[in-house]
């Protein structure tokens, strides 16, 4: 996820405003050479998407869901299969707004209730009973777990300057004509494994969603349907992101764009942009992108800010918020750090594409693979896109943050390290780039394609012995490799 403000001073491109401590970016250290790249080139073949070969605890998500978008209310009747195994309990993560009414599958009431980080949400966890039909096949399975809630949230109105303080991806967000939920604000179960730390964050799914006020409804990774009411199914692990209501949909460069409605030549514009973004993360990784985005715009309910926008990938929607796409083609006509800061934030989510939840799933250091890639790749982006002075006082800027900060190494990082905005947007891509100093720009391109050739068992367990691997394989000796502490 990135959040961007064009105006502020401190650092280029979308480091701007990201929670980073002010005195982060208060000294100045000396830069390695930093040295011509190798050239890009376009890459052809499937999409690097997660696939499902294998027999991994990729959970699958059932049930029907009703919504009312000027109730500001959300109930749902879900149940969760194929949830790895926990010995006697299990442990449900759902959004604090959400009353449990009834489980099945799992003695209720639940034994024990923690606040997630944050306060979004609640983990419960439940003794398990021995057996629980499984909803698809009606056969008893030790791994199902059915859940009726229901909960009722503040309705916010932007148009009328009723907002609320803050806006982030763990909010349930109505505003009376539309709902924005992402997976990671829990509307929907998922299971927690206490032995990484970490709730699975993509899953397999169908779905029933009712919403008598919506023209239109959108869960992610399946499409957008019209309303009142819609199923969603797929076999393809995906996160979770529900955008319900009065959705307009324009088809322009290739692209749909879906939320606000769009004028041709901004739509145009932008599609044009998000194109070259693609074709360069295409050639600087060698894999394919696939599928281009879905852009959804969505109205922020928090109280706007000048210049400033955020936004996420949740794969294959490219979600922005607070900004209209020809505010955002405005800033990108412009110059300096309005149009770095905005072309930045596109080039950081679409790299997600290839550095998201489809590694390390099953793994602690899970998130050693998202944001710290995902600005890496941001990065070589400034570079490509304005050239090397912006790269380079951008890469200044991450590395005296890094500097101000006393985090473990990368071996050392676990759930909880990369739980830290500063860890994975500051301290381990500076990490990242410290050990591109040691085997060079073209080997780390060759580490990247690695990773994201592994096989999929490999891919699901990504830790920082899968990076040490890849890297060999990329032909980094173990000489060098061991020269590298996983420190900036």
């Amino acid at each position: 996820m990135s959040s961007v403000n064009m105006f502020r001073k401190a650092s280029g491109f979308a480091r701007l405003f990201r929670k980073i401590p002010p005195m982060a970016f208060g000294l100045v250290l000396s830069l390695a050479p930093i040295s011509t790249p190798p050239p890009i080139s376009r890459a052809s073949g499937a999409d690097p998407g997660i696939s499902t070969e294998g027999d991994l605890p990729i959970p699958h998500l059932t049930g029907h869901f009703t919504i009312s978008l000027t109730g500001g209310t959300l109930a749902g009747d879900a149940c969760l299969t194929n949830i790895a195994s926990q010995d006697d309990s299990v442990t449900i993560v759902l959004n604090s707004g959400l009353r449990i009414r009834s489980v099945t599958g799992a003695i209720f009431p639940a034994v024990r209730e923690e606040i997630e980080p944050g306060g979004a949400a609640i983990r419960h966890t439940f003794l398990r009973r021995d057996t629980q039909p499984d909803p698809q096949t009606g056969e008893d399975s030790p791994e199902t777990i059915c859940l009726e809630y229901s909960g009722a949230f503040p309705v916010y109105d932007p148009d009328a300057g009723n907002y609320r303080e803050t806006d982030e991806s763990s909010v349930i967000a109505f505003t009376g004509s539309l709902l924005r939920a992402r997976g990671i604000s829990r509307w929907h179960p998922t299971v927690y494994t206490p032995s990484t730390g970490l709730a699975a964050e993509a899953m397999t799914f169908v779905i029933d969603i009712q919403c008598a006020e919506c023209n239109h409804i959108l869960v992610n990774g399946v499409g957008i349907e019209a309303g009142p009411s819609a199923r969603f199914e797929t076999d393809t692990p995906r996160e979770l992101l529900l955008v319900a209501g009065d959705l307009a949909v324009r088809e322009a460069g290739g692209i749909t764009f879906i939320g606000r409605d769009v004028p041709e030549e901004s739509a145009e514009s932008f599609a044009s942009t998000v194109g070259e973004v693609i074709t360069f993360l295409e050639g600087y990784t060698t894999l394919p992108f696939g599928d281009a985005p879905r852009v959804v715009t969505i109205p922020a309910v928090r109280a706007p800010r000048r210049g400033q926008l955020w936004g996420f990938l949740s794969d294959p929607v490219l979600a922005i918020v607070g900004m209209t796409v020809p505010e955002v083609v405005e800033a990108l006509e412009s110059t300096g750090r309005p149009r770095q800061a905005v072309l930045g934030f596109v080039a950081h989510e679409l790299a997600h594409r290839y550095f998201g939840w489809r590694l390390g799933g099953g793994s602690p250091q899970r998130d050693l693979f998202g944001e710290p890639f995902a600005v890496y790749l941001e990065m070589k982006a400034l570079r490509f896109f304005e050239g090397d002075a912006a790269y380079t006082r951008s890469l200044q800027n991450l590395r005296e943050a890094a500097a101000q900060m006393n985090f473990p190494a990368l071996p050392d990082a676990d759930a909880d390290s990369f739980a830290g905005s500063g860890y994975r947007y500051t301290f381990a891509p500076a990490a990242l780039f410290s050990l591109e100093d040691r085997i060079g720009e073209e080997l780390m391109r060759a580490t990247l394609a690695e990773l994201l050739r592994a096989p999929e068992a490999e891919r699901y367990l990504a830790d920082f012995s899968f990076l040490e691997k890849a890297a060999k394989r990329a032909g980094v000796t173990s000489e060098i490799w061991a020269q590298w502490k996983g420190l900036p």
